[in-house]
């Protein structure tokens, strides 16, 4: 194991034991302006994946700044990672809102996930492929189910662009009966 990929499994443990027992802080997260604070965080990795990355009208919500960060970050992140050679990554992240709740979609054109696997990858550790592969942990996407479970949603998964993948992030609305 190089000494990178122990930096960042160390880097991963610790963001998901921040997520475990802690009472969730909430504030208004302004969506929009945190992805594009993302993407600077991201730039050379989306110049590198040549990645389109479009997104607009993308709602406040309530919820944990720092978490919600870790949540997108680690979804955009996977979507430049998986990636299919030799064509350009395109990535979208839009929102739809009802009366019981605000759905966050990201949507890439990547290899996708085979419908079999879509709760497996939840698992902490899990992965569908090799490290020499794609590189990683196999956190990311336990830390963003927490993420959305420590929010009272959850987070599901479908197709995406071309056969990519899409991540729906279901954040229930507050009621004020």
């Amino acid at each position: 194991i190089t000494n990178k990929r122990m930096g960042d499994l160390v880097t991963d443990v610790l963001d998901y034991s921040r997520l475990v027992d802690r009472v969730l802080e909430t504030e208004p997260v302004d969506v929009g302006v945190m992805l594009g604070e993302i993407m600077k965080d991201l730039s050379a990795d989306i110049a590198e994946a040549k990645a389109k990355i479009s997104f607009q009208d993308l709602p406040v919500i309530d919820g944990n700044a720092f978490q919600i960060r870790i949540l997108l970050q680690n979804l955009i992140s996977n979507a430049i990672k998986f990636r299919r050679p030799n064509q350009k990554t395109y990535i979208r992240i839009t929102a739809s809102q009802s009366a019981e709740a605000t759905v966050l979609r990201v949507e890439d054109n990547g290899i996708g996930i085979p419908e079999k696997f879509r709760t497996r990858v939840f698992g902490l550790f899990k992965r569908l492929h090799t490290s020499s592969e794609y590189h990683g942990t196999g956190l990311g996407l336990s830390i963003s189910r927490r993420v959305m479970s420590n929010h009272g949603g959850h987070i599901s998964i479908s197709d995406g662009i071309e056969g990519g993948t899409a991540f729906n992030l279901h954040f229930p609305r507050e009621r004020h009966d």
